[in-house]
């Protein structure tokens, strides 16, 4: 099947791209942070792929033929992946900070050169796989290693969801997991929790924080919203959930 101008959304920017480099959005850094491409398109054979579904980028050189596409301008794809480094990745204004990590075969980041075929100027992106969720406002990016060469000139990422979000939970909120539901307040990094669409997948970042409302408290609009039993269907959600 392939995909067939499938949107690749959140495109990261990049002034170039180098290994032990950090890429900033200040100057002082290794390089820029240029800013956000929301509207690029990727187009190639991989039978896993489709018009709506992005499971694995081949560079254009693969028998796949990976090209990237923005504003009516195809490039010749080339791709990196963190050959099993850490990508530390500050976001939130600097808040908030993550480690992606990766190779070939799976990666939950991705790096991408790409060269106009009617000819211009390189550029340089970086992806984020959909299970780490939207990274908003990031500051840094701190790059180790990079693999110029992946494995059968492709990597394994998915790439076709926008507007991931983080999901804020309450204290006692039960979350399905493959040992069946767990409180949130007892997940860890790395524990595996249930998905809707992807199966397992392991918690990658927790953050956990105490709220008090009234005068002088927090922003109301923060205040948790409590979903009563069955109120989104037949035994959705089956107890009642605050989130």
């Amino acid at each position: 099947m392939g995909a067939s101008a499938t949107p690749l959304y959140d495109l990261i920017e990049l002034q170039g791209l180098l290994a032990n480099n950090t890429y900033t959005t200040s100057p002082g850094g290794g390089g820029d942070i240029i800013g956000t491409v929301d509207n690029a398109t990727y187009t190639d054979a991989h039978t896993g792929n489709s018009a709506t579904q992005i499971t694995e980028l081949n560079t254009t050189a693969d028998a796949d033929h990976g090209v990237l596409t923005i504003d009516g301008v195809d490039y010749t794809v080339l791709l990196a992946d963190p050959d099993n480094t850490n990508v530390t990745i500050t976001f939130n204004g600097g808040a908030s900070t993550i480690n992606l990590t990766g190779d070939s075969l799976s990666s939950q980041v991705v790096f991408i050169t790409a060269i106009p075929t009617g000819g211009g100027s390189t550029r340089w992106f970086m992806a984020v796989d959909d299970s780490v969720g939207d990274l908003p406002d990031i500051t840094s990016i701190q790059i180790r290693s990079l693999d110029t060469s992946p494995a059968g000139d492709d990597v394994k990422i998915n790439l076709d969801e926008n507007n991931n979000v983080t999901a804020c939970l309450t204290a006692g909120t039960l979350v399905d997991t493959p040992d069946g539901p767990r409180a949130v307040e007892t997940l860890k990094v790395g524990d595996l929790v249930t998905t809707l669409d992807h199966g397992p997948r392991p918690v990658l970042w927790i953050h956990s924080e105490t709220l008090h409302f009234g005068p002088g408290g927090a922003d109301e609009t923060q205040r948790p919203i409590r979903i009563q039993r069955g109120a989104l269907g037949p035994g959705l959600p089956a107890r009642p959930l605050s989130v």
